[in-house]
C-alpha cells in the first residue's frame, strides 16, 4: 500500500511554480500587475456604456456630448480589454515553456538521477504514473493554465473590492444574496476537488497497469517466445479489467463535475432572478433612475461573475496544488549518492569478477542469481548465451551498477564496485542494449549522446562504424536531423543503420568494458553475425561481453557461457562446447536447422 503523500499547502505550491514561471519568463510579474487593472477597467467601462446612453436620454443631454463621452469610454474599454486579452494569450503561450522546464529540468533529471533499481519498485512506478498523467494533460490542464488562472484570480479579487463600494451604496442585501450563493458553490466545489484528488490517485494506479500491459504487448520479440503465447489470454483479460476500472473512475469524475456545474447553474439562476426583481422594485418606487438601474444591473452581474470566477479559480488551484503535491512527492525521492571522490585505478582492459553474488528483484521472492561466481579475464571476449529468462541482461545490469546485488561483490581489477565514484564507474562501460532511444537531434548528437561533442572524433567514429558512406550521402551530412516527424528534412534510419549508429555511440564513449546486449534482434541472423564480428574487430584491447540468443553470432568469442535460470550450465569456446554434445550443441543445431529452412528464430 502506498504511503500518503505530504501536503504542502496551496500557498507553498503556488510559490513553487511561480518561481519556475519567473525563471523561464521574468516578465510574468509585470504582466500580472498590468493585466489585473486593465481587466477591471475593461469591465467597468463596458458596463458604463449603456448607462451613458440612457443617462443622456433621461437628462436630455446634447447628442454631441453623449457621443463624445461614449467614444472616449469605448476607446478606453477597447485599449484595456486589448491589453488584458493579449497578456492572457501570452501567458497561455508561456504556460508550455514553464511546463516543459518543470518536465525536462526537474522531472526527467530526477528520473535520470534515481537508482535504476528504485525505478523497478511498485511505489516508484506509481509515482511516475501519476506525474506522467499530470504532465500529459493538454492546454486545458491545471499546469498549463496556471499563469492565466493567477491573472483571472487577481482580477476577480480586486474587482469585487472595487465594485462592492457601488453595490453597498444601494443596499447591503444585494451583497448578502450574492455571498450566500457563492458560499454554497464554494462548499460543493471544495468537496468536488477533494474527490477529484482521491480519484486521480486511484485512477493513476489503473493507468500504470494499463501502460504495463500495453508495453509488454508491444514487445514483439518478447511475444515470439512460445511461453508468452500462454499469457495472451491473460493480457487481453487484464487489459479489459483495468480499462473498465479506469473508465469507472473517469465516469465518477464526470458525474461529480456535472453535479458541480448543475448546482452552480441553479445558484446563478436564483441569484439573477433575485437581483432583477430587487432592482426593478427600486426603480418602480422611484429610488433609483433607469440609467442607474442599467449600470447597477451590469455592476452586480460583473460582481457576481467575479465571485464565481474566484470560486472556479480556487477550485482549479486546489486541483493544481494536488498535482504539485504529487510532483514534489516524486522530486523528493532519494537519489543515488555520489559520495566517493577518488575512484581506484583500473587497466585499459579490466578484469571482472562476480563473487558469491545473489540477487532478486524488488517485491519478488524468486532469486535470479544465488551465490553466483564468474571471472572474466582482462581483454577477454566473453559470450553469454541462453534462452529468455536465463538472467543475461540482469547480470549486465548488476555489473554496470544499475542494479544492486542483495549479497556478494562485483570486482573490477580487484576493487569492489562500491568503492568507485558513480560517474567514474558508469564511464567504464560502453553498452549497446536492445532498446536504445533515438533523439530528434542531429546524427552527430545522437552518436555522441550529447549536444556538446568533438566533431572530428564523432565523424571518425561514424566512419569506423561503417556509417560513413551513408552519412556522407546526406545533404547535411552528420548535421542531418533524425526522426522524420520531428522537423522538415529529418530522416529515419533503417534497422541496420540504427544498429551501426548504436555501435558508433558505444565507440564514441570509448569505455574500457564493451557490452552488446542483443542490440541486433531485429536483424536476420547473418546480418547480426556480421555486426558482432565487426564490433569485435573494433573492440581491440577492451574487455567485451556479447549477449545473444543466436548462438552462431558469438562463435568468435574466446569463451562462451550458457546460462540457464541464473546458473552456468556449460562454458568453453564454440568448438569445445560442440564436442561436449550437451545443451549448447542441441540449441545450436536446432537454430541452424531453422535458419536453413527459413523458419522462425528464438526470441530474446
Amino acid at each position: 500500500m502506498n504511503n500518503p503523500i505530504k501536503k504542502n499547502g496551496i500557498y507553498n505550491n503556488i510559490i513553487f511554480y511561480l518561481k519556475i514561471w519567473i525563471k523561464v519568463y521574468p516578465q510574468f510579474i509585470f504582466l500580472l500587475m498590468l493585466a489585473v487593472p486593465c481587466s477591471i477597467i475593461g469591465v467597468y467601462t463596458a458596463i458604463n456604456l449603456p448607462k451613458i446612453i440612457v443617462e443622456g436620454i433621461e437628462y436630455k443631454m446634447a447628442v454631441e456630448t453623449v457621443l463624445k463621452i461614449f467614444l472616449v469610454t469605448s476607446v478606453g474599454m477597447i485599449v484595456a480589454k486589448g491589453i488584458s486579452t493579449y497578456i492572457l494569450m501570452k501567458l497561455m503561450e508561456k504556460g508550455t515553456i514553464a511546463k516543459a522546464h518543470l518536465n525536462a529540468s526537474m522531472i526527467f533529471k530526477k528520473i535520470f538521477n534515481l537508482n535504476y533499481q528504485s525505478l523497478l519498485e511498485v511505489e516508484t512506478q506509481n509515482k511516475i504514473a501519476k506525474v506522467k498523467e499530470i504532465m500529459g494533460e493538454g492546454d486545458r490542464g491545471v499546469m498549463h493554465q496556471f499563469g492565466k488562472n493567477i491573472v483571472v484570480l487577481g482580477t476577480s479579487l480586486f474587482g469585487i473590492i472595487f465594485f462592492a463600494i457601488d453595490i453597498i451604496n444601494i443596499d447591503l442585501n444585494l451583497l448578502v444574496i450574492i455571498g450566500v450563493t457563492a458560499v454554497i458553490n464554494t462548499l460543493y466545489g471544495i468537496w468536488a476537488n477533494k474527490y477529484q484528488s482521491r480519484n486521480i490517485e486511484l485512477r493513476s494506479n489503473e493507468v500504470k497497469k494499463l501502460n504495463y500491459i500495453c508495453d509488454i504487448s508491444q514487445k514483439r520479440d518478447f511475444l515470439k517466445d512460445i511461453r508468452i503465447y500462454k499469457m495472451e489470454n491473460w493480457i487481453i483479460e487484464n487489459f479489459e479489467l483495468y480499462r473498465k476500472k479506469w473508465l469507472q473512475y473517469i465516469l465518477k469524475s464526470e458525474k461529480v463535475n456535472f453535479g458541480a456545474i448543475s448546482i452552480n447553474a441553479f445558484m446563478l439562476c436564483f441569484r439573477d432572478i433575485f437581483v432583477y426583481f430587487y432592482l426593478v422594485i427600486r426603480v418602480l418606487n422611484g429610488e433609483i433612475d433607469i440609467s442607474y438601474f442599467v449600470f447597477m444591473l451590469g455592476l452586480v452581474m460583473a460582481f457576481s461573475k467575479w465571485i464565481n470566477e474566484i470560486i472556479n479559480q480556487i477550485n482549479l488551484l486546489i486541483s493544481f496544488s494536488v498535482a504539485i503535491d504529487h510532483i514534489k512527492d516524486f522530486l523528493d525521492m532519494e537519489e543515488v549518492k555520489n559520495c566517493i571522490e577518488i575512484s581506484p585505478e583500473v587497466k585499459e582492459a579490466p578484469e571482472i569478477e562476480f563473487r558469491s553474488v545473489s540477487y532478486k528483484y524488488p517485491n519478488s521472492q524468486k532469486w535470479i542469481f544465488k551465490d553466483f561466481n564468474l571471472k572474466i579475464s582482462s581483454g577477454e571476449k566473453l559470450a553469454l548465451v541462453g534462452v529468455n529468462g536465463a538472467g543475461k541482461t540482469t547480470l549486465m545490469l548488476l555489473l554496470m551498477g544499475l542494479l544492486e546485488a542483495n549479497e556478494g561483490e562485483i570486482l573490477i581489477d580487484g576493487h569492489d564496485s562500491k568503492t568507485f565514484n558513480r560517474t567514474d564507474y558508469y564511464s567504464l562501460f560502453s553498452p549497446v542494449f536492445q532498446d536504445i532511444n533515438i533523439f530528434p537531434e542531429s546524427i552527430y548528437a545522437n552518436v555522441a549522446g550529447s549536444l556538446s561533442y568533438d566533431r572530428d572524433k564523432v565523424q571518425n567514429t561514424i566512419d569506423s562504424s561503417g556509417m560513413g558512406k551513408f552519412v556522407g550521402s546526406l545533404p547535411d551530412k552528420g548535421d542531418t536531423f533524425l526522426i522524420k516527424t520531428s522537423r522538415e528534412k529529418a530522416v529515419d534510419l533503417s534497422g541496420g543503420q540504427n544498429q551501426r549508429m548504436f555501435l558508433a555511440r558505444a565507440l564514441y564513449k570509448n569505455g574500457k568494458i564493451n557490452i552488446l546486449d542483443e542490440p541486433t534482434s531485429a536483424l536476420d541472423p547473418i546480418a547480426e553475425s556480421r555486426i558482432y564480428e565487426e564490433y569485435n574487430e573494433m573492440s581491440i584491447n577492451k574487455t567485451s561481453i556479447f549477449i545473444s540468443h543466436r548462438l552462431a553470432s558469438t562463435k568468435f568469442c574466446d569463451r562462451i557461457i550458457l546460462l540457464e535460470y541464473g546458473k552456468i550450465m556449460e562454458e568453453g569456446d564454440h568448438d569445445t562446447l560442440m564436442e561436449k554434445d550437451g545443451k549448447y550443441k542441441e540449441l545450436f543445431e536446432i537454430q541452424s536447422k531453422y535458419y536453413k529452412e527459413g523458419g522462425i528464430h528464438f526470441a530474446s
